[in-house]
Parts: C-alpha cells; structure tokens; sequence
C-alpha cells in the first residue's frame, strides 16, 4: 500500500506539519464525496432514472452524479435477496463501513510494512502471535463511529452521513413517481396541464414531501421546468391564460423533474422523516379536534333535546301559573315573603299567603329551572285551607293538648286489660256499620282528601335567590312582579333564562356564593377554516389549493370599476352562482353531465341561496376525487345524515322507509343502508304520489333525471328520498312525525 507523504516520518511534536497523524492518514485515503459515490451500486440507481426516448437526458445527468448509469456489457444479473429486500443497501454499506473499513485496511497496510522494515530486530514471538485477520477486526472496532474522539474523524464520520441522507432522499423522490403524477393531475384545465401550471405543480411536489422549499425556491429549477418544450394549445379563453400555456405531458415534466433532482444536494431524507412526522402530528391534533368539535356538538344536541322536553313541561305548567289568583296577585303588585300575617296586620293585603297551591307552582317552576329544593318540610300534609294558615295553628294547639293529655295516662298497661279494650272497640265499630248499612239515608260522603301544601320557606326562598341573580335583581328571595314576569314570558325566554340560571349554579358552584350578575358568555362568531385547515382536512397540498383559488377568482365577476373580481378568503370569502359553477366545474372534470352536476349542486346548496364559496367548491373537488380513487361502491348515508340532507326528523324519515318497504312487498329484502332493494320508475312515482300532495308527472320526471343519473331505471331508499318534497307532505303526517319532540 502506498504511504501518503510523510506517514512514517514519525510525529514529532516540534514539527507542526505532522501534528495530527490522524488527519494526514485520512487525507491520504482521499475519504470524500467522490468516495463515496464511486462506492453506491449505479445498477441499482440506474432504474430510477425515467428516459424520454433517447440517451440524452443520462448524458445531461453528469458523470459524477450520484445515478449515473454504470457501464457494462449490457448483461442484466438478477438483483440478490439483500438487494430487494433492502433497496438502499449499498447507501448503508457506503456509509457505516466503507470509511471505517477504508482506515482499517490502511492501518494493516502501514502494520506489516513496519514489521516487514524491523526484520530480525522484531522479537519472533511478536511474529508469530501476529494475526492479521484479528489485527483488522480490533481496528474495525477502535473506529467504528461510536468511539470516534478526534475532531477530524468526527468530522468524517457526519460528512458520510450527510451524503448518504442526500442520496437517499433523492432516491426517495424518484421512487414517488406515481405520486407525483398524481399531483400532476390534480393541476389539469380541460384535461391538459399547460406550462404556466407547472410552478404550482413543483411547489405542490415540495409541500406533499415537505422539503421547505428546496424545490419551488430553487429560481435554476423553475427555469429549467418551465424551458420544457410542449405541444402548443389551441385558441382558448384568453380569461384563463395565465394558468395555460403550451401543453405539457407528464412524461417531458418527469423527466426534466428526475435529472434535476439527481443533481440537487439539499434533498435529505431527514428532512423529508421530519415533515411527515409533523405532518402525522398535525393530523392527529386535528382528529382530536375533530372529536372534540363531534362531543361539542352531541353535548349540543342533547341540550336542544333537553331544552325541548323542558319547554313542554314548561307549555303545561303556564297556563296553570297564569290561572292562579295568587300568581295574578302577585304580577298586581303584591309580594311573597313568607311571613304569616293576620287579617289585621297592615301588611296583609300586600302580600300573599306564605303557601298554598300557588307556592306549589313556584316549586315546580324552580325544578324546571334545575335549582335543587330541600323537602324537609315536605312530609307536612295539612288540608286545604282559604283561612290564612288558622287550621295550621289549631292543628298546633291540638297537637300540644294531646301530649299533656299523653302525661297523664299510665306508662304502661296491662296485656289482659288492653286486649280485652281492642276487642270491645273492634266489636263496637262492627256494630255501627251494621247499623248504617241497615238504613235506607243515603251513605255519608268520603272524607276530603288531603291536598300536599308547601310553604314559602327558606329553602325556597335560597332558590328563588339564585333566579333573581341570573334575572339581575336584588337577592330578597321574596317573589314580586319584576322576576315573576319574566319567568312566564314564554318557552322560548324561559330557556334563554334557564341558560342564565345554569351560569349563576356553575358560577356559585366554583367561585362560592356570591351575588354579582353574571356577565353572559361572549358569543364568537363562525370562522372559515384557513388554507392550511382546508390543506389538512382534505389532504391537498397549499399549492395546489392555490391554484384552485387562483381558478375560482378568475370566474369572479368584475366590480364596478372594471378591476378583476377579489376573492378574500377566508376573513372576506367572495361567491359564485350556480350558472358560473358549472362553467369552472368543467375547466377541471371535464366528462361531468349535467344531471348529475344538478344533483350535486342540490345537496351542496343546503341553504338554497345559488351560491357556492371557496370551501365549498373545494369540498365538491374533494369529494368527486375520493370517490373515484377508491374505486368502490359510494357508502350508503345513514338515517340520521338523511334526515339531516333532508332537514327533516329521524322520524319522518323512518315513517317514509315503512312506506317504502310496505312498497316492495315481501319478496324483497331491504336492511338499509347494508343491503339495498331497489323498485323501478313507475313504482318509485306511485308512492311518491301517495306520500306527497299535488305531484305532477312533469315535476316528477324532472327529479328523476337529476338523481338518475346513471339511467339505471330503479332507486333505492336514499335516491328515493331525493325525489320527494317533504314540506308537500300532508300536514297530519308532518305533525304526527316531523314534531320537534
């Protein structure tokens, strides 16, 4: 082996030239990147490369590239197991053995050549313990990366690494080739991608692989893309002519694309890991978004069902509050305080009786408002009573007599005498009914029963306390017209007061009993999801949806002055109708109908206005593409996203499918939305004539061509559900299923 200069000259310290011994060994291998590319496997690398024909794009590729084509016979040896099952094999040998084993080999070469100058003065035992196959495994361990110490060997070691995650990234991206004809396509006008297009198609390439910019910043390389020579376009709207252009192929894009990034040093795999990882981040926080905003909107769904079932409580107990004379009072001008007064107190007029069927509605109202009421006075049955509580005060005395007259009896009795009591009172009470049942008078009336009574208690009053709070009044706990006014105002009112009183509850519960109103919740306003929201929900690059905007806002209409329509999406979002929707909807599918463009545009305009936004236009691209890449059957809508297309209830819906299956009779099975039975034209018109009123064939036929669309001549239950005008149906069916309870 050939000693680099000055290898064994010694390192003495006193000559800065042979210092680092360890620096002049590694410069004399010449371990650099010409190195390292001369050790990949250029077979391997060669099939990645695309060709246009002939052998000029190789020629361009360079002779020191990376992908090079090897030179040889022409004879093609079968790839070897480790070579199929690990493609980039050789860029891992380049990289974690060849400099290592490069240094060792050296290191023997310089051993033996020392032992073979010593001759005789090298002691014979040192000979032959001498190994050589040892001696260059304990060298391969020494520099293995791991332990590398020195500055320069640490050096080396990330340089191979740096090459090697260079080559393979650039490996990486020609092997997407079938990815990158899919973002080809998604930039097509008419069914051709024009030269003016292809920037936005490289930066889409560099955002779907997440390269930061390295190609659609790199100025060389948007040259060379666009310098491609394409077939020249035909006169066409001169409106779109800044995304056209001659046309382009994907095969000539490819091609320039490929040799361009065989030369390119700024593609690292590293960096291509790192996107996706922030990208499968980004995915998942949107997915627990998303799952938030479902549980959100459950949580709402079984407040308005909760709201729902409390205003019908609330419809029934209205009237009845309305009804009472004490209520009626009280809205007068009258109080409730609780306090019991005589007729003689100066105060009595004013104020109401301290319980009674009235203080009973109350309590059933605060129920409805979810405020907890004691029922420690609840055991307290007394009759009804118009005298202001008298009865309850005899009922008092009556009861404090009684337990003097208890004093007085004897502690106990004996067991013969009270025995012998019972039998004369049962015999005696024998007798009478006897009696009574032998008279011809007319039976006496049952008793009265007794009637619950409640009163106006502190525990009542600690309710009402926090409805005045979310009423914004004074805490008093006493009822007055203010409050008891706007609590039956009606249904609607009520549940806007009861959000209040939750507040006030929620409020007390964290905070502790306080009595400042509560400032209502800030209502935000709906936003429009961001080109990057819109980027992760429907996994299309930003370039790519740029483009699309870009394509929308040319079909804008001018303003006033004669400047170019603005679309300002998403804080200023413009909008187009139905007529110039179909006209942009052509410029990128090109074999839709219009039957079916009707369809769709039906269902997507859900408010009804004809006006179709930036999302909305993005959500309909989206939605034909997943269909036709999945290349199955469409997953049939459940009942509830039905009801839901169809702004009607689950209900109604579920009285239609009835009617539906009755239709098909009982040859045919139908378990929608699994398995599907379908009936012909002239049975689908029967029973929509039945379930609709003053369905003509006219309109009828004009509903069939638009769900129809693949004249298959039969529906299923949901395109049945398309061809019906729910709000036509009668009004008894519509009470009867389509009620919001």
């Amino acid at each position: 082996m050939n000693d680099p200069p000055g290898a064994m000259a010694g390192t003495s310290k006193s000559n800065p030239i042979f210092k680092d011994e360890v620096d002049e060994i590694l410069k004399g291998l010449n371990l650099d990147k010409e190195f390292f590319t001369q050790k990949l496997s250029s077979d391997r690398a060669q099939k990645l490369l695309p060709s246009d024909g002939t052998n000029e794009g190789r020629r361009n590729s360079g002779a020191k590239s990376s992908l090079a084509p090897a030179v040889g016979t022409g004879f093609r040896r079968r790839p070897s197991m480790v070579a199929r099952r690990f493609p980039d094999f050789d860029v891992y040998l380049t990289e974690s053995l060849m400099p290592v084993l490069a240094q060792a080999l050296d290191a023997l070469g310089r051993q033996v050549s020392k032992m073979q100058q010593q001759g005789d003065r090298l002691d014979a035992k040192v000979r032959a313990r001498f190994n050589p196959i040892t001696w260059l495994a304990q060298q391969l361990l020494r520099r293995h990366p791991r332990v590398a110490t020195t500055p320069r060997r640490i050096e080396l070691y990330r340089s191979f690494h740096s090459w090697a995650d260079q080559e393979r990234g650039r490996r990486e991206l020609l092997r997407s080739r079938a990815k990158v004809l899919e973002i080809f396509n998604g930039f097509m006008q008419n069914g051709v991608v024009g030269r003016n297009t292809l920037p936005f198609v490289v930066a889409a390439v560099d955002d779907t692989f997440f390269l930061r910019g390295t190609l659609k910043d790199d100025k060389s390389l948007q040259e060379e893309i666009q310098g491609s020579q394409g077939t020249k376009r035909p006169a066409a709207n001169k409106r779109h002519s800044n995304l056209g252009g001659d046309i382009v192929t994907f095969e000539q894009f490819w091609f320039k694309l490929a040799n361009v990034i065989v030369k390119h040093d700024d593609i690292l795999l590293t960096t291509i890991q790192e996107g996706r990882r922030q990208h499968k981040l980004r995915e998942e926080e949107q997915a627990r978004a998303l799952e938030a905003a479902r549980l959100e909107e459950e949580r709402r769904l079984r407040e308005a069902a909760e709201h729902g079932r409390l205003k019908k409580i609330y419809s029934e107990l209205l009237p009845r509050m309305r009804a009472d004379e004490a209520l009626q009072g009280i809205q007068e001008g009258k109080m409730l305080t609780g306090e019991f007064l005589k007729q003689t107190d100066p105060e009595f007029e004013s104020q109401v009786a301290p319980h009674g069927p009235h203080v009973i509605l109350l309590q059933e109202l605060l129920v409805l408002f979810g405020l907890e009421i004691q029922t420690e006075n609840d055991s307290l049955e007394l009759e009804a009573a118009d005298d202001g509580g008298s009865k309850l005060f005899r009922q008092k005395v009556n009861k404090h007599e009684k337990e003097k007259e208890a004093e007085k009896e004897p502690e106990k009795e004996a067991p013969k005498e009270k025995e012998k009591r019972g039998k004369k009172k049962q015999s005696k009470e024998s007798t009478e009914e006897s009696a009574k049942g032998s008279k011809d008078e007319a039976p006496e009336e049952a008793p009265k029963e007794k009637v619950r009574d409640r009163w106006w208690d502190p525990a009542m009053k600690s309710s009402w306390k926090i409805l005045q709070a979310a009423c914004g009044v004074e805490h008093t706990g006493h009822v007055d017209s203010k409050v008891l006014k706007q609590v039956l105002a009606g249904p609607d009112p009520f549940i806007a007061l009861k959000k209040k009183v939750d507040l006030e509850v929620q409020r007390r519960a964290e905070n502790g009993v306080k009595d400042e109103e509560e400032e209502p919740p800030t209502v935000v306003a709906e936003q429009k999801p961001t080109m990057e929201e819109l980027s992760l929900q429907y996994r299309i690059p930003k370039a790519r949806l740029q483009f699309f905007h870009d394509l929308f806002e040319s079909f804008l209409p001018p303003k006033e002055d004669g400047t170019p329509g603005v679309c300002g999406y998403p804080a200023n979002p413009a909008t187009i109708n139905k007529k110039t929707m179909w006209a942009l909807l052509k410029q990128i599918q090109d074999n839709l109908v219009e039957a079916e463009f009707e369809a769709r545009f039906r269902r997507i305009d859900g408010d009804g206005s004809g006006l179709i936004e930036f999302d909305e236009f993005v959500q309909w691209v989206h939605d034909d593409e997943v269909e036709v890449v999945s290349g199955a059957e469409k997953v049939k809508r459940t009942f509830e996203e039905l009801a839901d297309d169809m702004d009607v209830s689950v209900k109604l819906i579920m009285y239609v499918y009835d009617c539906f299956k009755f239709e098909l009779g009982p040859d045919q099975v139908d378990e929608y939305p699994t398995t599907c039975a379908s009936f012909p034209r002239d049975q689908a018109y029967t029973l929509a004539q039945i379930l609709v009123q003053n369905l003509d064939k006219k309109k009828f036929d004009r509903y069939w061509s638009l769900v129809d669309v693949n004249d298959k001549g039969s529906v299923t239950f949901d395109d049945f559900c398309e061809l019906l005008d729910f709000e036509d149906m009668p009004e008894e069916v519509l009470a009867k299923y389509n009620s919001e309870d």
